[in-house]
């Protein structure tokens, strides 16, 4: 009798040091386990090999053919790219401070597609950076935001500074 209660006065006083947490994690470590054992009497799945569909690639060609069909559409001839780039700077300018802007033109597109890179160094606030680049690529769906390096110095309050890469997609001349 003097055993039990020095065993239960000792488990007693092991779990007033430890905690719970380490009786707690011992059995659920025992379940996962008896669960693993168990998973392994489990009949195991058999692989069986299907020979493809040969009707699968012609209709993946199509249906990319489509998809840039309908890119195309949506474009606009490369010589109005002046205009595009008046339109993003119209629609970011309230909230934006423009300063400088580079330009390249990339010959990684697609047949029949050209792309313009705009990179520009602006400066504002984060809330309104964000909402400027929301509406101009809402409402210009030939844009797209490749890239936005944001830095801010160490002082409260100072303008945020950003560095943002666009490109303009455009129909390349000659092209339908």
């Amino acid at each position: 009798m003097n055993q039990r209660v020095a065993l239960r006065a000792r488990l007693g006083l092991w779990l007033w040091r430890h905690g719970l947490a380490w009786p707690l994690a011992a059995g659920l470590l025992a379940a996962a386990a008896v669960v693993g054992w168990d998973a392994r009497r489990l009949p195991q799945p058999t692989l069986q090999v299907v020979a493809p569909r040969q009707s699968a690639a012609p209709s993946a060609a199509i249906d990319d053919a489509q998809a840039l069909a309908a890119f195309r559409q949506i474009l606009v001839p490369a010589e109005e790219a002046t205009a595009l780039v008046r339109r993003l700077v119209t629609l970011t300018q309230p909230e934006l401070a423009w300063q400088s802007a580079e330009f390249a033109q990339a010959d990684d597109a697609a047949p029949g597609v050209l792309r313009l890179q705009v990179t520009v160094p602006v400066s504002g606030r984060y809330g309104e950076v964000r909402g400027a680049l929301q509406r101009a690529l809402l409402q210009m769906p030939q844009l797209s935001l490749d890239q936005v390096r944001l830095e801010r110095e160490a002082q409260a309050g100072s303008p945020l500074q950003a560095r943002l890469r666009f490109s303009l997609w455009l129909r390349a001349p000659g092209a339908k």
